[in-house]
Parts: structure tokens; C-alpha cells; sequence
């Protein structure tokens, strides 16, 4: 019998008690530096907790060369280990389930999406558990090559303009962007993204500055702020994290990722 097929460990996650303390540990012994805070709601994490909640806040940020996450969870019993996992990647979680079946290994949490990618969570014999998912290849083995930073340099300098005529000819023919669960697809979906937010915006306030930008081959990751003022004057500081796909030297994919956890004031018009 086959057994399951595994392309790399991805990350480690740690359930903490307090999301600031921990941060703030890791910091000062690491260096280390979220690149993602968001809130998570799912009924995989009700099904982690044994139904206790099924809320969290989740940071993810690199401790050397790996990813580490850092889960709060709103209301979870201290003895409790919620999301506490190791995480692996592989190609199809679904072909993984059905041979995790035919394996008899056991599955805490069935073939579901959070946030956008697909996951499944087993668990071994003393309890310790590990997510397996189609995550991206993060963080790289290898610096960006050189056209991949160039075209999404470009293309955040048009996003910055609001002007679909800057930004639409970067994208490909069919794009998809998903960002707080809304999901904007084809030329027409992106055009209406961008009128939303240009809209909301005073002409030419929108200001980004890129910190990293970080990829392998056509996959490219970003961590950036975001400075605005807002139709009604109001001034706005947001930081993002970014993952894109490029197509025939062209955006393809974007997955965009607002840290609540960043320096922000005002309205972010999204």
C-alpha cells in the first residue's frame, strides 16, 4: 500500500496564551517579525478545541528559515493545545485523505479551506498533531529572480495610481484576487476592485512601501504599508502581506492578507 507522500515541512505552530507576550518573546531572542496577523473563524478550529471555540487570531512570521505561527484563541481552557501543530506540504490533500483512509491513520480534521488553502489535520498516537496542506512553497530556497521582482515592483507602482489603465495591462486575461473573504475574478471583477478603492481615496495619496519582496520562479511573496487619505481627509497607515502568482510575465493570482496587528489609523476604504 502506498504510503503518503510528503514535498517538505512548512511550519511549526504554537497555541500561546497571550498573542503581544509572545510576540514580543520571539522578538527579543529571534528577531522575530510577523509578516501575517489576521483573525481566523472556522469549524476545523471548534473541532481542534473540542468544540470550546472556534475563534483565533493567528501571526505568522519567519524564525530563521522556517515559518512559525503563533495562535490566541478567544476563550480556549489554558490546558488545552487548540492549534498547536507541525505542518507539511503536499501536492493534493484530498488524494493524501483517501490514502490516509486506506493507511487507517487518524484524521482529527477532514479535507477543509482556511483561509484560502486546503488542509486536513490528523493526529498520532500521544496526541501531537500536524496539519497537512497545500501551502505555498514558503518561505523560498532561493532569492527572487530578477524579472519576477521587477514586474511586481511595477505592478505595485501602477496599483498605486488606482488608474485601471496602469494597473490592468500587468494582470493576466483571466485574474483572481481574494482578500477579508471576497474574492474578485476576471478583468472586470479587478476593475471593479480598483474602482472601489479609488473611490474611497483621494487622487494620488496612495503611497506603499515595499519591505520584502521575496519569490521562486513565478511565486512571489511581499510584505509592504500602505499610507492614504481617505475621501473625507482622513489619514490612514495599513500593513499588508501580499502572495502572487505570475503568468506569461503577467499577475495571475493574488492573495492579499491586512495585519490588524500593524500601525493603522483611520479607514482603509477596503
Amino acid at each position: 500500500m502506498q504510503r503518503l507522500s510528503v514535498s517538505s515541512y512548512s511550519h511549526m505552530a504554537f497555541r500561546v496564551r497571550s498573542l503581544e507576550r509572545s510576540r514580543a518573546f520571539y522578538a527579543r531572542l529571534f528577531g522575530y517579525e510577523p509578516f501575517i496577523e489576521t483573525p481566523l473563524e472556522h469549524a476545523a478550529l471548534g473541532t481542534l478545541t473540542g468544540g470550546a471555540t472556534s475563534k483565533a487570531v493567528l501571526a505568522m512570521g519567519l524564525l530563521g528559515d522556517k515559518v512559525l505561527e503563533l495562535v490566541e484563541y478567544d476563550g480556549l481552557p489554558g490546558d488545552q493545545l487548540g492549534f498547536s501543530h507541525f505542518g507539511l506540504r503536499v501536492e493534493s490533500v484530498d488524494e493524501t485523505y483517501r490514502r490516509a483512509r486506506e493507511l487507517d491513520a487518524p484524521v482529527l480534521v477532514e479535507p477543509t479551506d482556511i483561509e484560502g488553502v486546503r488542509v486536513m489535520f490528523i493526529e498520532d498516537p500521544d496526541g501531537n498533531r500536524f496539519e497537512i496542506g497545500e501551502f505555498e512553497a514558503w518561505p523560498p530556497a532561493e532569492t527572487a529572480e530578477p524579472d519576477a521582482t521587477r514586474l511586481v515592483v511595477d505592478f505595485f507602482g501602477a496599483l498605486a495610481t488606482l488608474d485601471p489603465g496602469q494597473i490592468l495591462p500587468r494582470m493576466s486575461a483571466a485574474p483572481r484576487w481574494e482578500s477579508d473573504g471576497r474574492v474578485f475574478e476576471g478583468q472586470q471583477g479587478m476593475r471593479e476592485r480598483i474602482e472601489q478603492a479609488a473611490g474611497a481615496h483621494e487622487p494620488g495619496s496612495v503611497r506603499r512601501e515595499l519591505h520584502d519582496v521575496i519569490a521562486q520562479g513565478p511565486r512571489v511573496a511581499v510584505r509592504c504599508t500602505t499610507r492614504a487619505r481617505t475621501r473625507d481627509g482622513r489619514d490612514g497607515t495599513h500593513a499588508h502581506a501580499f502572495f502572487l502568482e505570475l503568468h506569461d510575465a503577467r499577475i495571475d493570482r493574488v492573495r492579499e492578507y491586512h495585519d490588524p496587528g500593524g500601525a493603522a489609523t483611520g479607514s482603509s476604504g477596503r
